[in-house]
């Protein structure tokens, strides 16, 4: 990097071997997307949709397909290159979250065309943010996301998700001193109910909001999640973007804090992967709302 902070060009080289390494593993993970990319940087979109016309016009007066074949054709070829512009827009945007050491080679070929049909059908460019971010953890940890959770996702609009990302600002994964997953590597979920009984965690979460991620599999309400402190001066630990904090039990004996209204189903798990736990801006504030009342409070660290 040169000294006022700017890339060099050995930066810049390494960024497109970088590049074109992974593009070339997408190319066997994805078959057909080399031949097409390569194609991209010849000419523009019109110029590729327009040569395909092209060749199904002549096709017409060769093989003597009718008007209507014709126009069958074109509007096919047309909606085959939009489809194969929107989905290297998205694995381009995976590749700045993809490690160096990723094993995209090991993608499953049918996991891999299951994500190629839902993605290259996403306009919304949220949701294309979404499909990046899932490829990227997909090609660095093969088996991250699941068929079922994809298709999941393939059904949600962009307020679904905005909505879900919500409820994940409400999560968080609870550590031991020892740096250790208390009781289950699963988000806890922390909702409390307004008195009205209409939205949790003072509006923020509407019950049919809440209505509508459990309608999807991603949330349940029917079982609830508890830790345990053991004794007097007990801490649990969780991570937010604005520190470490710990929850401390004042409690001479053992001492069960129970997070009632929601829990993560397994698919609800593997979409949480894309989503930053207890970023809400009022988490902490909610979070000592629910612990004070059973003699534990919140501090950081």
């Amino acid at each position: 990097m040169s000294p006022d902070g700017t890339p060099d060009i050995s930066d810049a080289t390494k960024v497109i071997e970088a590049t074109d390494k992974l593009a070339a593993t997408f190319g066997k993970v994805f078959p057909g997307i080399t031949d097409w990319s390569a194609d991209v940087h010849e000419s523009g979109r019109t110029s590729r949709i327009l040569r395909d016309v092209k060749k199904i016009m002549a096709a017409q007066k060769e093989l003597g397909l009718s008007d209507e074949t014709t126009d069958f054709l074109s509007s096919d070829a047309i909606r085959r290159h939009g489809r194969y512009e929107r989905f290297e827009g998205i694995a381009l945007n995976a590749i700045p979250s993809i490690r160096s050491n990723n094993r995209a080679g090991e993608i499953d070929s049918e996991w891999a065309e299951r994500f190629f049909d839902n993605a290259s059908v996403v306009y919304d460019e949220e949701m294309q943010k979404v499909w990046s971010a899932l490829l990227a953890g997909e090609a660095n940890e093969p088996g991250t996301f699941s068929k079922r959770t994809m298709s999941i996702l393939a059904d949600m609009s962009a307020e679904d998700a905005r909505l879900f990302r919500t409820l994940c600002g409400y999560c968080f994964i609870p550590y031991s001193d020892a740096g250790e997953s208390v009781e289950s590597e699963d988000p806890v979920v922390i909702m409390i109910p307004d008195k009205e009984r209409t939205s949790y965690n003072d509006g923020a979460l509407s019950v049919e909001g809440v209505s509508t991620l459990i309608s999807y599999g991603l949330v349940v309400t029917a079982v609830s999640r508890v830790l345990t402190f053991d004794q007097v001066g007990y801490p649990i630990y969780l991570d937010t973007p604005k520190g470490r904090f710990a929850m401390v039990s004042h409690q001479h004996d053992e001492l069960k804090l129970i997070f009632k209204y929601a829990v993560l189903t397994p698919a609800g798990c593997e979409l949480a992967k894309l989503c930053e736990f207890a970023s809400a801006d009022d988490f902490i504030r909610v979070l000592t709302n629910l612990c004070e009342p059973k003699n534990v409070t919140v501090v950081k660290v």
